[in-house]
């Protein structure tokens, strides 16, 4: 097994992991809303630049099918949008969810900075490592933001709010 195979192995035992050890029975169903979230977002962003020529993966799953990351924009980044939406700092203030979210950005993208330098998996052609911390910045935002509509009701009832 190559190096890269190695890695997006790692990558789905992670997530895999973090699913299971991070997301209760009972926050499910807000989970899988997060999830397929980011995957609509991520595949149409994805598709986006990847057709542009702006980046390409050279080691991918599905050579012939697609040529985004399978593993990263369908399952590592919507699982981790997942645990971000689960746990918000939903009542802190707000210089705590600026930090929440640009950690949740930042932490992706330096991952990324490094596997584009040091694999195959992914290779900037007309990108840089600033356009992939906006984008996930404002699409982690961008769900935090249907998330809360969706479940605008049950957020209000728990914590006995009319509006939120």
């Amino acid at each position: 097994m190559s190096k890269d195979k190695g890695i997006l192995l790692i990558c789905w035992i992670v997530a895999i992991g973090l699913l299971f050890s991070l997301i209760p029975r009972q926050k499910l169903r807000n989970a899988v809303l997060a999830f397929l979230y980011k995957q609509v977002i991520t595949w149409l962003f994805g598709l986006f630049v990847v057709e542009k020529g702006l980046i390409k993966y050279p080691v991918r799953e599905f050579r012939k099918a697609y040529k985004g990351s399978f593993s990263f924009e369908y399952f590592l980044y919507p699982t981790l949008c997942a645990i971000y939406n689960l746990y918000y700092p939903e009542h802190r203030s707000k210089l705590i969810k600026f930090l929440y979210l640009n950690l949740h950005a930042g932490v992706i993208t330096l991952t990324e900075f490094f596997i584009e330098r040091y694999t195959n998996l992914i290779k900037y052609v007309k990108w840089k490592w600033y356009w992939s911390y906006l984008t996930m910045g404002i699409s982690y935002y961008s769900s935090r933001l249907f998330y809360r509509w969706f479940f605008r009701d049950e957020l209000c009832e728990k914590n006995g709010e009319t509006n939120l």
